[in-house]
C-alpha cells in the first residue's frame, strides 16, 4: 500500500513538473529549442507577408516536398507558417510543393520560381521556405517588372549574403530571415561536433532583413 502511494505521489509530481515547465514556456518569453526555432521561422515569414498582402491578393507558399524525404524541420516550419496565415485571418494559400534532392543545395528551381513571379499579381505575396529567386541575368531580363512582393527563408553563408543586394535593389526580394552573422560561427562548431554552442532561440540564430532595395539591417558583404 505505501509503495502504490509513492507512486501515485510521484506521478503527481511528475505532472506538476511537466505543467511547470508548460507554463514557462508560454509565459517567460519564446520557447527554446530547435523545434520551437523552426515553429518561429514560420511564425515570422506569416508574420511579414500579412506586413506585405494587398486587398483582393493572394499568398502562394513555396515549399520542399518532404514525402520522399523526410525532413521534420521544414513540416514544423510550414505547420506553422500555415496556421500564422490562418490564425492573422490571412486568405487560404496556394501551396507549391517542389521536389528536390537533399543533398542539394536549398534553392527553388529558377525556371519554377520565374513562372510564379510571372503569374502572380501586384496584391499578391510570394513565401519561399527555400530561399530567394535566384535568376540568371537572362531569365531577369523576361520578367520585366517584379509585380508580387517576395518573403523567403534563406539561411545562407556569409559569403552568400552578398548576393541579396541585387535581389534587393531588383524588388525580387522584399523580406528575408537570415543567420545573423554571429550565428555562423555557431553553426561551425556544431559541425565540429560541439552542439551545445547553437543557439537554443529564434532570434539569436536568425534575424529579419527588409527595406526599399537595401536590407535595413546590416549583412556582411553588403557595403
Amino acid at each position: 500500500m505505501k509503495r502504490e502511494r509513492i507512486k501515485i505521489a510521484s506521478s503527481i509530481l511528475a505532472l506538476l513538473v511537466a505543467g511547470a515547465a508548460i507554463w514557462r514556456s508560454l509565459h517567460d518569453g519564446p520557447p527554446s529549442g530547435p523545434a520551437a526555432i523552426h515553429r518561429e521561422v514560420g511564425r515570422v515569414l506569416a508574420e511579414e507577408a500579412g506586413k506585405r498582402i494587398q486587398p483582393g491578393g493572394r499568398i502562394v507558399v513555396i515549399y520542399r516536398d518532404t514525402e520522399s524525404f523526410p525532413q521534420p524541420a521544414f513540416d514544423v516550419a510550414l505547420k506553422a507558417l500555415l496556421g500564422g496565415l490562418k490564425d492573422a485571418g490571412l486568405p487560404a494559400p496556394i501551396t507549391r510543393a517542389i521536389q528536390l534532392d537533399p543533398l542539394r543545395p536549398l534553392q527553388v528551381p529558377p525556371g519554377d520560381f520565374l513562372e510564379l513571379i510571372r503569374k502572380a499579381g501586384v496584391a499578391d505575396v510570394i513565401v519561399s521556405l527555400m530561399g530567394p529567386p535566384f535568376l540568371s541575368d537572362e531569365q531577369r531580363a523576361t520578367v520585366g517588372m517584379v509585380k508580387p512582393r517576395i518573403v523567403a527563408f534563406w539561411p545562407g553563408t556569409i559569403a552568400e549574403y552578398a548576393n541579396l543586394k541585387p535581389l534587393f535593389e531588383q524588388h525580387l526580394l522584399s523580406a528575408a530571415i537570415v543567420h545573423r552573422p554571429e550565428a555562423l560561427g555557431f553553426a561551425g562548431t556544431a559541425r565540429g561536433g560541439n552542439r551545445a554552442a547553437l543557439p537554443e532561440r529564434f532570434d539569436a540564430l536568425y534575424q529579419v532583413v527588409s527595406g526599399n532595395g537595401i536590407p535595413s539591417v546590416p549583412i556582411p558583404g553588403l557595403p
